[in-house]
C-alpha cells in the first residue's frame, strides 16, 4: 500500500493511478451499459411483462435519481473519504444487479422486483458519481483531463460495445428469458471489478472542505457563474438528446425489427460515443466553448434526419445505427469537453459539492429527458396521434428535441462566457 503522503509530483504514481481508474471504468460501464443504456434491458423487462412506458423507463431511473441525489450522496461523501464512498457504492450497485437477475423468480412481483432493484442501483450508482470525480482529481493533472477522460471513456466504451455486440450474436433473434438473464448476470460479475481496480489506485490526499457547512457549500457552488451556466447549459443538452436512442430503439422495435438487431443497434450507437472519446482522447481540445458549439450543430442536424429516415428492413438498421452513432458522437465529445470544464472551474476547498452540482443537473436533464419520453408514449395524446395518421408520439417526441436544441443555440453567447 502507498502512504497518503506521497509525493503529490510522483509522475509514475499519477500514471499508475490513471491506468487503474481505466480498468475500473471498463468494468463498471460494462455492467452499466446492460442495466442501463441497451436494448438488453429493455427486452428483459418486456418479458416480464413491462409495458413500454416502463422498458423507456428502466434507461432512465440511474440518470433520473442521480440527478436528485447526487447533492446528498457529496454530503456523504465529505463526512468520509471519496475512495470509500466509491467502493461502498460500486459493492451495493453490484448486488442491486444481481437481484435483477432473480427477478423472474418472483412471481407475479417480478416486475416490482425488477423496479425495485434498478432503482437501488440507481442510487448506489448515484454516490459512486458523487465521490469519483473528485478521487480523480486527487491524482489527475490539469493538462492531463481532456486527454485521459477521452482515454478513459474511449477504453470502457469498446468494453461495452464488444459485450454488446458478442450478446447480441449469442442471443440470436429470439432470446428466452434465461439468455438474458445469463448476460445481466455475466455483467454484474464484471461490475464488481470496478470495486477492486479503485481499492489498488494509489493514494493520493483528497481535498478537505475549506470549513463550508452544507449549505454554505452548495450556495459557494450555485454563485460561480461559469460553474452554474456550464452545467445548465449540460442539463438542457441532456434534455434534449440522452432520450433519443432508447426512444428510437422502442420505434424499431414496434416497426418490426428483430431483437438481436436491436440490439447491434444500441451497440452502434455505443460505437459513435467510442469515437467521440478516441478523437478527445487524441486530440487534446483547448477552446472547450466553441467544440461544443460546432458539436451542438452536429447534433441537431443528425437528430433532424432521423424524422425521414425509414424503419423497417435491413436498410433503415444500417442507416439507423449510423446517425445515431453520429448523435452519440456528438454527445461524447460534449461531454468530455464539459467534464474537463467542470474540473476547471470547480473551486478549491468546495470542489466536491461544486462537482456534485454540476452532476446534478447535468443528470437531471439525462433523466427528465428519458421520464418525459415514457410519459409521452403512455399519454392518451399517443392515441390520438395513432388515429390521426399525421405522426406517431415517437416521431412527435424527436421533434420537440430537434426544437429544443434549436432552443439552446439562442444561448450561445451564454455558453462563449463560460470559458471567460
Amino acid at each position: 500500500m502507498i502512504p497518503e503522503d506521497s509525493p503529490q509530483g510522483d509522475l509514475s504514481l499519477r500514471f499508475r493511478a490513471e491506468r487503474r481508474a481505466i480498468a475500473s471504468s471498463c468494468c463498471g460501464f460494462t455492467g452499466e451499459a446492460v442495466l442501463t443504456e441497451s436494448a438488453v434491458i429493455m427486452l428483459y423487462a418486456g418479458m416480464l411483462g413491462a409495458g413500454e412506458a416502463l422498458k423507456l423507463l428502466t434507461t432512465a431511473v440511474f440518470p433520473f435519481l442521480s440527478g436528485l441525489l447526487m447533492i446528498p450522496m457529496a454530503f456523504l461523501a465529505l463526512r468520509g473519504t471519496c475512495r470509500r464512498m466509491t467502493v461502498s457504492a460500486t459493492l451495493t450497485a453490484g448486488g442491486a444487479a444481481f437481484l435483477a437477475v432473480l427477478a423472474p423468480f418472483c412471481g407475479n412481483f417480478r416486475v416490482a422486483a425488477l423496479s425495485f432493484a434498478l432503482v437501488v442501483f440507481a442510487v448506489s450508482l448515484s454516490g459512486f458519481v458523487a465521490g469519483w470525480f473528485p478521487l480523480l482529481d486527487t491524482f489527475l493533472l490539469p493538462e492531463r483531463r481532456t486527454v485521459f477522460l477521452g482515454r478513459m471513456r474511449f477504453c470502457h466504451q469498446s468494453c461495452a460495445v464488444l459485450f454488446l455486440v458478442l450478446a447480441g450474436c449469442r442471443l440470436g433473434s429470439e432470446p428466452t428469458l434465461g439468455q438474458l438473464q445469463s448476460v445481466i448476470a455475466l455483467a454484474a460479475m464484471i461490475f464488481l471489478g470496478r470495486a477492486l481496480f479503485i481499492a489498488l489506485l494509489p493514494r493520493f490526499r483528497e481535498e478537505k472542505p475549506a470549513g463550508l457547512g452544507r449549505h454554505d457549500g452548495i450556495q459557494t457552488a450555485w454563485r460561480n457563474r461559469r460553474l452554474r451556466d456550464g452545467a445548465g447549459y449540460l442539463a438542457g443538452l441532456n434534455l434534449a438528446a440522452c432520450g433519443i436512442t432508447p426512444l428510437w430503439i422502442l420505434y424499431l422495435q414496434k416497426s418490426g425489427q428483430p431483437d438481436n438487431v436491436l440490439i447491434c443497434i444500441s451497440a452502434a450507437a455505443l460505437s459513435g460515443m467510442m469515437l467521440g472519446y478516441l478523437v478527445a482522447g487524441k486530440y487534446p481540445v483547448k477552446d472547450h466553448i466553441r467544440m461544443m458549439g460546432i458539436l451542438h450543430w452536429a447534433l441537431l442536424i443528425l437528430t433532424a434526419v432521423l424524422l425521414v429516415l425509414p424503419t423497417a428492413g435491413s436498410l433503415a438498421a444500417v442507416l439507423c445505427g449510423t446517425v445515431l452513432g453520429g448523435c452519440s458522437f456528438c454527445i461524447a465529445l460534449i461531454s468530455v469537453n464539459a467534464s474537463a470544464l467542470m474540473l476547471a472551474v470547480a473551486p478549491p476547498g468546495n470542489k466536491i459539492m461544486a462537482m456534485a452540482l454540476f452532476g446534478a443537473l447535468g443528470n437531471t436533464g439525462m433523466g427528465a429527458s428519458r421520464c418525459l419520453g415514457a410519459l409521452l408514449i403512455h399519454s392518451p395524446l399517443a392515441l390520438r396521434l395513432e388515429q390521426g395518421g399525421f405522426c406517431n408520439i415517437f416521431q412527435l417526441t424527436l421533434l420537440l428535441a430537434v426544437l429544443l436544441l434549436a432552443v439552446l443555440l439562442l444561448f450561445r453567447g451564454r455558453l462563449r462566457r463560460i470559458g471567460g
